[in-house]
């Protein structure tokens, strides 16, 4: 039941600004030759950040951290392309890319006008998914000693899926699979015909 609340949250954002880039009218166009000037106007619209651009005959790329574990590059040649990374010290992990059909920085300063509010609602999913896996940890332990006593000459396992918690129960030659809830496992596990 791993999953990565941070590189979620971040690719959900990510697919919301590309969504609105669709839909814009009246935007002038990012390309190779006038690139630089938008990557200055962005700098100096935007100081604190850190900008990386390397420039060839046949592409642009723009490069900058959203958090210090986010990362957001701009690749510029026949279209606009981006890609959002996740960073440690040793790697950096794709998380999504997308190509934009117009300029994306008006969707980039937006997003950045609502970092701190977004970085707010990550921590809050986190300590949310922290106490969730807390309680799966729990509720396993429960289960597991539930399971032992009601299915003594049994042979079961459980595993984790996206939907919380599987009994998997090997039975003459048939497989059993039933999802098990936190809170009324003991009810689904006596529903199961044994």
């Amino acid at each position: 039941m791993k999953q990565d609340i941070e590189a979620d949250f971040w690719k959900d954002i990510f697919v919301h600004i590309q969504h609105k880039n669709m839909f814009v009218q009246n935007e002038p166009s990012l390309n190779l030759s006038n690139c630089e000037q938008y990557f200055k106007d962005f700098q100096q619209s935007h100081p604190e950040l850190k900008i990386e651009v390397t420039k060839s005959s046949s592409y642009c790329t723009w490069e900058t951290h959203l958090t210090p574990t986010i990362k957001l590059r701009l690749f510029i040649q026949s279209s606009i392309k981006a890609t959002l990374l996740q960073t440690t010290p040793n790697e950096e992990v794709k998380i999504a890319d997308a190509k934009f059909p117009y300029n994306p920085f008006p969707q980039i300063s937006d997003l950045l006008k609502n970092k701190y509010k977004l970085l707010t609602k990550l921590k809050t999913q986190k300590k949310d998914n922290l106490h969730q896996s807390k309680q799966y940890q729990i509720a396993t332990q429960f289960i597991k000693s539930y399971l032992q006593n009601k299915l003594k000459n049994t042979i079961w396992t459980l595993e984790y899926a996206p939907t919380g918690i599987v009994l998997v129960i090997n039975k003459n030659k048939e497989t059993i699979r039933q999802n098990l809830s936190i809170y009324n496992f003991k009810q689904e596990i006596d529903n199961i015909p044994t």
